[in-house]
């Protein structure tokens, strides 16, 4: 575990030094998908795994309120 996050988390973890290409790999190989939401402008991404699971195109980009409404609520 300590190696995967060595890999994805180059120089303490910052957004900027995130190895995006080794973790969309990762998650093509056992299908999980990640997304993030910045809070101060209320954007969300989603990585293309994230987006093949929940059948959309890989050009689609959620709203906060979209992307919060495709999962069950509790």
């Amino acid at each position: 575990m300590k190696e995967l996050y060595n890999q994805l988390f180059q120089n303490h973890g910052t957004k900027d030094n995130i190895n995006y290409t080794y973790m969309d790999s990762i998650q093509r190989d056992i299908a999980i998908g990640s997304w993030e939401v910045n809070l101060q402008n209320n954007e969300v991404t989603w990585s293309a795994m994230t987006k093949t699971i929940h059948e959309v195109e890989q050009d689609y980009n959620p709203s906060l309120e979209e992307g919060i409404n495709f999962f069950r609520r509790l």
